[in-house]
């Protein structure tokens, strides 16, 4: 039996207040009180209370020597201070302090332009940009990329013309940052390398370590380690010929700590590839080896307590997440003196946090609520509303783990009312997850479901901005935010009802021909409500899965209903849980229903694997055990419903591991599931153009390599695809770029001259779950995802006709990596394709080559649907006896629009 915190409590209660408001901050508080008069001294009084992070020291500070300016009449001083003022506030969460300070900032600066004194006008310039890059910040932090962009915009040519080259380049890096945050990761890519050279030209010192840091660090939120790479270690070389000071020690201590969790990021989502499970293992091994050796190495690097704590608690994390609890022990040991030397500051006392959870986790649930107390009681003491919060959260959660649920609602619930006072959304939606799961271990079901949904709304707007800002690996989608959704819909499916018995005990079924009778519909007519809401709430995964992938919140969404789009059409999700598949069966009428089966994820998991690894084999038909399988899991239970409301095409939503498996390769025991429907992938509805597609002569820009390249093999039989698609449409609807001709440049221009509806690829290339590693291979270069976007995207057609359908025929997911197919799905949805071909697998040039003759041929009849289309075209190669086997056509799917 754990023993009971009660005794924590006490002390807790006893020295902080448990009133639900933001912390005053008055300006001459006891333990704060200015004792300078002069302005100059109290400015940088506050630059250093700022800068160890005892924010508001500096805002007691600034604002006595903004008094003193304003008894003065110093406008230019009183201008400068406001806007590093402006900064304190927003560190302490007071936006509407912040704003407006910023504001009569830049309008005290201003209103010094007209004073025709030329040394005066330098020193005002510099004030008024100063105070666009401040207000510019508080913009970007509130997630107003575009108005921050603009501030930033405006203060450069200041910069410029005062040939302020050190502001300049901060000023270009922030622009940066906004234009990743936008979506348009090529124009910030462009910034940071021009900014490059600005920075080498720069004479060696911290500042151009710093700078070359920071690039290092935008490269690693814009998820491109490649380019990080270079950046953090030419800091870190530049370093080493400063020589050894506390302050090179220290900078050298963040940037090994940087490269750690850049290393970290490499580490696989517990993947498991077709046949590399053994190579996975060992690439991940290696990757934990690295990281381990660069957080010990930024530990013996640090020269400050601070610096050292932060990098043991990085190691601590690491080997507490990977389950090195032996490792772990000592590590603790060794940081629990350096807890005590932390300063009174938000860096010390998010540290003091993060070291009393992990406690927490290791069964020190005394010690950890011993310190949490602390913590609050110094938060509160320095004013720091945004880790009094992170303190209470954790305590909350303390709580949680010891199972005092009611201590841990009380305290939560203090928590948020107090991070919605200080727009602190980012903590705002986990302290509503928080609480969510506390209501529902305690049976509380309908409270629950409002604070998932609470946390899911708030999430949502900042999902881009929590992604993009993920410069090291404590941010994990898996780990962040994917749950949360999982654990909603759940919720919401358990507490929708069910007439299945087999559910109630959670035993999955042993042998899958018995699995028939635990796929039950379950009572539809009160719960249609909720089973709406979970498949809304699936929709609303699909897209925070892509603005993860894209590190960016840079997706249009549109409520479709399918009853609108096809009335011979109906949606399928299949939802892995942890103890169950899901199935809900959109209809065409408008009505959802759902089956279930008892089934452990990690085995829906191991049998897709199974069944993809058999399929890659040709020769052999142990696929057909699996298929059959996953056919009864997922649509056996639907056929009823599906006949007897006429569907033809059946839309596949699905996630995990599922997302890599071809649907059409399901077999009912007498036919496969491609020769009943036409079939159609989706990333969900929201993301889909729904608008019908007009039937007209197909236009097509047709691009391929044939000779090996970039250490890519041939593809010899790409000629003769290419060469049957211009038979089929004639060579007049189209233009040919073929091996040396394919360039991404060529491509571009190509795009750009013409308005091609159709745009067919065949070449060799990668689909990922990281935008990073998806790709296709040119003649001069692999074109990533965000420039083949880009490309795609780089014509404004004048016709507003959109890019109709897009085919990717010789690309394939990669090996190892169970989110792959999102790789697919991004290129799907930013490309702005209405419709998407591509393959799971690569398959032989001769079928595809069959394969995409006929599709065309197919595409132009005006009868048929596109995934009427792709299926005739599936069915030619499955009729040949030759290539009737499943590897050989099963692999290609249709994603969007299907019509």
């Amino acid at each position: 039996m754990k023993r009971s915190l009660l005794t924590i409590t006490t002390i807790f209660l006893l020295t902080t207040s448990t009133a639900i408001a933001p912390i005053a901050l008055a300006a001459n508080t006891p333990n704060q009180s200015p004792t300078i008069s002069n302005p100059e001294k109290l400015y940088q009084a506050g630059q250093n209370a700022f800068t160890q992070g005892r924010f508001a020291e500096a805002v007691s500070q600034w604002q006595a020597a903004v008094v003193i300016c304003q008894q003065q009449g110093d406008r230019l001083r009183e201008s400068v201070i406001l806007a590093n003022l402006a900064l304190a506030h927003r560190e302490l969460g007071q936006w509407k302090e912040a704003t407006s300070t910023v504001t009569k900032s830049l309008e005290l600066a201003r209103s010094l332009e007209s004073i025709g004194d030329d040394k005066l006008q330098i020193d005002v310039q510099k004030a008024i940009a100063q105070a666009l890059d401040t207000k510019g910040s508080l913009e970007f932090t509130r997630g107003q990329s575009q108005a921050a962009l603009h501030s930033w915009q405006e203060a450069q040519p200041i910069h410029q013309k005062l040939n302020d080259q050190i502001a300049l380049i901060r000023n270009e890096i922030n622009q940066s940052r906004a234009y990743q945050r936008l979506g348009l990761f090529p124009r910030a890519t462009q910034i940071l390398e021009l900014t490059n050279e600005s920075i080498l030209q720069q004479p060696d010192s911290l500042l151009k370590v710093d700078l070359l840091h920071h690039v290092g660090n935008i490269f690693l939120s814009l998820n491109e380690p490649t380019n990080a790479t270079p950046y953090l270690k030419q800091s870190l070389d530049l370093l080493a010929k400063l020589g050894d000071s506390p302050a090179t020690n220290t900078k050298k201590s963040g940037i090994l700590l940087d490269l750690g969790h850049l290393s970290r990021t490499q580490l696989t989502d517990n993947p498991v590839a077709d046949n590399q499970v053994t190579d996975n293992q060992v690439t991940d091994n290696q990757v934990l080896l690295t990281t381990h050796n660069l957080y010990t190495q930024a530990i013996a690097a640090a020269f400050y307590p601070l610096d050292r704590v932060n990098a043991q608690l990085s190691l601590a994390e690491l080997l507490l997440s990977t389950n090195r609890l032996k490792e772990l022990a000592p590590l603790l040991t060794q940081i629990e003196p350096n807890i005590a030397l932390l300063p009174l500051s938000r860096n010390g006392l998010e540290n003091r946090i993060r070291y009393a959870e992990i406690l927490g986790k290791t069964s020190k649930q005394e010690a950890a609520a011993l310190l949490l107390a602390k913590a609050i009681a110094q938060a509160k003491d320095i004013g720091d509303n945004r880790s009094y919060i992170y303190a209470l959260g954790a305590l909350g959660h303390l709580y949680e783990q010891n199972k005092q649920f009611d201590d841990a609602i009380q305290v939560t619930r203090q928590a948020i009312a107090l991070a919605e006072v200080n727009n602190a959304e980012d903590l705002t939606y986990q302290l509503h997850w928080q609480l969510a799961k506390v209501l529902m271990t305690t049976g509380k079901n309908e409270a629950a479901l409002i604070s998932y949904g609470q946390a899911i709304e708030v999430l949502k707007p900042i999902q881009g901005d929590l992604a993009s800002a993920a410069a090291n690996a404590q941010f994990s989608f898996q780990e962040s935010i994917e749950p949360l959704y999982r654990e909603y819909v759940s919720l919401l499916l358990d507490t929708s009802g069910s007439d299945n018995p087999n559910l109630k005990n959670n035993q999955p079924p042993h042998n899958h021909k018995n699995n028939l009778k635990n796929n039950q519909p379950v009572n539809q007519q009160h719960n249609q409500q909720k089973l709406k809401q979970a498949q809304s709430v699936i929709e609303s995964l699909k897209v925070a899965e892509l603005v993860n992938f894209f590190r960016s919140d840079c997706l249009k969404t549109q409520s479709n209903d399918i009853t609108q789009i096809d009335s011979s059409a109906a949606v399928v999700y299949v939802i892995t849980l942890n103890n169950s598949l899901e199935v809900l069966l959109n209809l065409p009428d408008g009505n959802i229903k759902r089956y279930t089966t008892p089934i452990t994820s990690s085995e829906v998991e191991s049998t897709v694997i199974e069944f993809r690894r058999n399929l890659r084999y040709p020769i052999t038909q142990e696929y057909l055990e699996q298929s059959q399988k996953i056919y009864d899991w997922t649509i056996r239970p639907l056929e009823d419903d599906l006949i007897s409301n006429n569907v033809k095409t059946l839309v596949i939503v699905s996630d995990q591991a599922l997302r890599n498996m071809p649907f059409a390769a399901l077999h009912d025991g007498k036919q496969f599931l491609i020769e009943k429907y036409a079939l159609a992938a989706s990333p969900g509805l929201q993301l889909l153009d729904s608008k019908p597609i007009a039937k007209k002569q197909i236009n097509a820009l047709l691009v391929g390599l044939t000779q090996p390249r970039l250490a890519f093999s041939a593809l010899p039989a790409v000629q003769k695809e290419l060469e049957s698609i211009q038979k089929q449409i004639g060579k007049e609807s189209s233009n040919l770029l073929l091996n040396e001709t394919f360039t991404s440049a060529n491509l571009r221009r190509s795009i750009q001259a013409l308005p091609f509806p159709v745009v067919h690829i065949a070449t060799h290339g990668q689909f990922s779950s990281k935008a990073t590693e998806t790709y296709i291979v040119a003649w001069d270069q692999k074109v990533n995802i965000k420039s083949l976007n880009e490309i795609l995207r780089s014509r404004e057609r004048s016709d507003g006709d959109p890019l109709e359908l897009l085919i990717l025929s010789a690309c394939q997911t990669a090996n190892g990596d169970k989110r792959s197919a999102l790789g697919l799905a991004g290129i799907a949805v930013r490309a702005g394709a209405r419709s998407t071909i591509g393959s799971l697998w690569q398959i032989s040039d001769e079928a595809t080559s069959i394969l995409m003759s006929e599709l065309y041929k197919q595409l132009t009849d005006r009868n048929l649907s596109r995934a009427e289309s792709l299926r005739s075209a599936q069915l030619t190669l499955l009729k040949e006896g030759k290539f009737k086997h499943p590897y050989y056509w099963s692999p290609f799917i249709l994603l969007g629009n299907w019509q």
